[in-house]
């Protein structure tokens, strides 16, 4: 079920990034999931 669910997902928004330490650790999570679905439009 998850699966089917990421398959109609086309566009991810990151919002409230408060500081540098934020942005560092999320932008390997951002990565993996451009490389998981490279469809997907990431927006920040």
């Amino acid at each position: 079920m998850v699966e089917n669910f990421w398959d109609q997902v086309k566009r991810v928004l990151l919002v409230r990034l408060r500081s540098i330490g934020d942005t560092v650790l999320t932008t390997p999570c951002l990565t993996a999931l451009k490389e998981w679905r490279p469809n997907i439009e990431i927006d920040v």
